[in-house]
């Protein structure tokens, strides 16, 4: 049969099987269009889904490429090499297994060793500990123990900011620009890789290592 297009009003030839009638014809091309229109679906998604899974590994070779210790790399291991961590933690309830300082005031801090520690670093704190972290450079996650109290003393964020700095692609710098905020404004994105996270009502700090 020709019949004219729609869109563009050119006539168009469209086969027919002789064998069924004029209804059964048009049965036959509308069951092709809803299985066309849902595979158009589908292939949308996918692609979309691997867009996405693409900018996310170009993210991460990024930031392997910036690496400039073996403390970054360790950060890209993968999940496998990681020995399943326990539950490890001091009587007091502070979280074990990383890196541990503390500061001139006595204040406790801890610093992931890899992006699996410092996902776990920040589950395991408590909202209202404060979390450090290198401004848009790779770094290890640090969070500095408050007690549960509000307020901080200006110099143990200092001292801790330096850490993060330390621990992080812009040490052999020297100085570098470090964010901080409460743990609890602190979100994991699902499906994000190890270490990455988003963070809001962030404050910024500039440091200098000595």
């Amino acid at each position: 049969v020709t019949l004219p297009d729609p869109a563009t009003g050119e006539e168009t030839k469209i086969p027919l099987a002789p064998e069924k009638s004029a209804a059964e014809n048009i049965n036959l091309y509308y069951k092709k269009y809803r299985r066309y229109k849902k595979g158009i679906g589908r292939t949308e998604a996918s692609i979309k889904e691997a867009e996405e899974r693409e900018k996310r590994i170009a993210e991460t070779v990024e930031q392997i490429n910036s690496a400039t210790t073996p403390e970054e790399l360790e950060r890209f291991a993968p999940e496998a090499a990681e020995p399943k961590p326990k539950k490890a933690k001091t009587a007091r309830g502070e979280p074990g297994g990383y890196r541990k300082f503390t500061t001139a005031l006595g204040h406790a801090v801890f610093v992931g060793k890899n992006g699996i520690q410092n996902d776990r670093l920040v589950k395991e704190s408590n909202g209202n500990d404060l979390w450090f972290h290198i401004r848009d450079f790779p770094g290890s996650h640090v969070v500095l123990k408050t007690g549960g109290k509000k307020e901080v003393p200006f110099e143990s964020i200092i001292e801790t900011a330096r850490i993060a700095l330390k621990y992080s692609s812009r040490a052999k710098n020297g100085k570098g620009t470090v964010v901080y905020t409460a743990v609890r404004n602190v979100r994991k994105p699902k499906g994000a890789p190890p270490g990455k996270v988003l963070v809001t009502h962030e404050k910024t700090v500039s440091v200098k290592l000595d």
